[in-house]
Order: structure tokens, then C-alpha cells, then sequence
């Protein structure tokens, strides 16, 4: 796509209930990377933030996809 074509995108992520529903339902955790990564083949990403109970994610925020995609942390 010409990058005058390209559109901006804004993500919004409900972190707890994603990772709830990826785990009860594949059984693994939440790679926010690979969604982050189709969305690039369509625009790109202008902001990212994740909406969480923070004091709950744990090992997420030490994973290697976070550190590669960190998106902006927003307390619930």
C-alpha cells in the first residue's frame, strides 16, 4: 500500500479479559505482538495502550513480546 494510502491506527487493548479469553480458549498466553504485527501490514500504529489490573499481569510485562511491542500502561 503507498504510504499516502497508509492508514493510522490507534489500538486499544482490555488486556485482562484478552489474556482470559486466549487462555481458556487456546490454552497459551497473549502475544500482543502478533496482533500489533498484522496491524503494521495495514497502517501504522500511531498509539497502543493496554487497559489492566497491572498488580495482576505478572510474568507479562518480563515476556520477550513486551519488551519487543510495550504498549502504553493505563491502570484499571
Amino acid at each position: 500500500m503507498p504510504h499516502q494510502d497508509r492508514l493510522n491506527i490507534a489500538v486499544f487493548i482490555d488486556f485482562d479479559n484478552i489474556e482470559i479469553g486466549v487462555k481458556s480458549t487456546l490454552g497459551e498466553n497473549f502475544d500482543v505482538g502478533a496482533i500489533l504485527d498484522a496491524l503494521k501490514e495495514r497502517g501504522e500504529v500511531v498509539t497502543k495502550i493496554a487497559y489492566a489490573d497491572w498488580t495482576r499481569a505478572g510474568e507479562y510485562s518480563r515476556a520477550p513480546h513486551a519488551a519487543r511491542h510495550p504498549p502504553g500502561a493505563a491502570q484499571l
